[in-house]
Order: C-alpha cells, then structure tokens, then sequence
C-alpha cells in the first residue's frame, strides 16, 4: 500500500525524468547543432586564409613590380641628367667658339 505522500512524490520523479529526457534530447540536438556551426566556421576560415595569402602574395609580386619600375625611372632620370649635362656643356663651348670667332 502507497501512501498519497509517497504516490506524490513517486509522481514528481517521473514527472522529473521525463523532463530530463526531453532536456536531454534537446541539448543533444543543440550539440549537434553547435558541432554543425564550428564546422562551417572552419570551412570559412579557410577560405578566408587562402585569400589572404593570395593577396598577400598579389601584394609582393605588385611591390616588386613597382620596385622594378622604381629603378627603371632612377635611370632615364639619370641618362636626362648626363644629357642635360652634354647639351649644357656643348651649348657653352659653341656660344663661346661663336664669340671669339666674332670677337677676331
């Protein structure tokens, strides 16, 4: 024989467990969930890694380029230069030939 007491309380724990397997049903599917989200999360990380290193290296290959160009400039900057120079220098000596040819 069960006492009302012991039939209330005997009630609350099945009440209890079957609260318990519901809970634990669905904190299985939110783990599964979760496991489904970090997945994905790896997969655009890795994507993303990969295009940073391709910009990365995009990067290196335009700083070389421009490194190229850089020095490329340096020296028509340089051959302008010597020409001024020559042109400078050629136009001195003709006006000064000219003037002691006009001079004579």
């Amino acid at each position: 024989m069960i006492t009302p007491q012991q039939l209330k309380h005997t009630n609350l724990v099945f009440l209890e467990h079957k609260k318990l397997l519901k809970e634990v049903d669905l904190l299985d599917c939110q783990n599964k969930n979760l496991a489904l989200i970090n997945k994905n999360l790896e997969r655009a990380d890795s994507i993303k890694s990969i295009q940073l290193k391709r910009c990365m290296l995009q990067a290196e290959m335009q700083d070389q380029a421009i490194t190229t160009l850089n020095k490329t400039i340096q020296k028509k900057d340089q051959r302008i230069k010597a020409w001024k120079n020559w042109a400078i220098g050629g136009f001195t000596v003709s006006a000064g030939l000219l003037a002691i040819l006009l001079i004579k």
